[in-house]
C-alpha cells in the first residue's frame, strides 16, 4: 500500500494526538506539561483556519508524520511567510521519503497563499545537526537560533 500526503481530517483527531504525545515524550519540551484540551484547540484552530494548515502522511489507516504549519506576517511590513508551528515523524520513517513529502506539501501550501518564504525551526533532540544538514541539502539556509530560558 503506498504512502498517502494529504491535509488532517476531523477523523484523525485521536491518532494524532497519539503521535503528537510520541513528539512531546521525545522532544526538549517533554518537561512541560502536555495539556489534552490544549491540543484538542490546537487541532480546531487548524482545521478551521485557512491561514493555517496541518499535512498528515497515512498509510493504511496509521499516521506516520505530520507537519502543521501558519502564514505569519513580519513585523516591519505586510509581506508573508509560513512558518512551521510543529513537525515530527515517527523514529521508523524518518529515513525514509516521508519527512521529504511532507515538507513539499507544505512548501506547495506555502506558494499557493502567495507566501514570500518559508521557515522551518529545529528542536529535534539528539539530532541537531542532521536536520539542519537534511534542510541545506534541500534548499534552506540557515537563518538564526532557538534560545530559551526558564523561570
Amino acid at each position: 500500500m503506498t504512502i498517502t500526503i494529504r491535509p488532517l481530517e476531523e477523523e484523525d483527531r485521536s491518532m494524532f494526538i497519539a503521535m503528537i504525545q510520541a513528539m512531546h515524550g521525545e522532544s526538549k519540551y517533554k518537561a512541560i506539561p502536555f495539556e489534552d484540551d490544549k491540543i484538542n484547540w490546537s487541532i480546531d484552530a487548524v482545521l478551521q483556519n485557512d491561514g493555517m494548515t496541518c499535512y498528515v502522511a497515512e498509510k493504511e489507516g496509521s499516521l506516520l508524520g505530520f507537519i502543521a504549519m501558519q502564514i505569519m506576517t513580519y513585523y516591519f511590513n505586510r509581506g508573508t511567510y509560513a512558518t512551521d508551528q510543529s513537525f515530527y515523524v515517527y523514529p521508523s520513517w524518518r529515513m525514509t521519503s516521508v519527512p521529504m513529502r511532507l515538507i513539499r506539501a507544505a512548501e506547495l501550501w506555502a506558494e499557493i497563499n502567495r507566501c514570500g518564504a518559508i521557515v522551518l525551526g529545529v528542536t529535534a533532540p539528539e539530532s541537531l545537526e542532521k536536520v539542519e544538514k537534511f534542510y541545506t541539502k534541500i534548499g534552506y539556509q540557515k537563518w538564526g537560533s532557538i534560545v530559551r530560558k526558564e523561570f
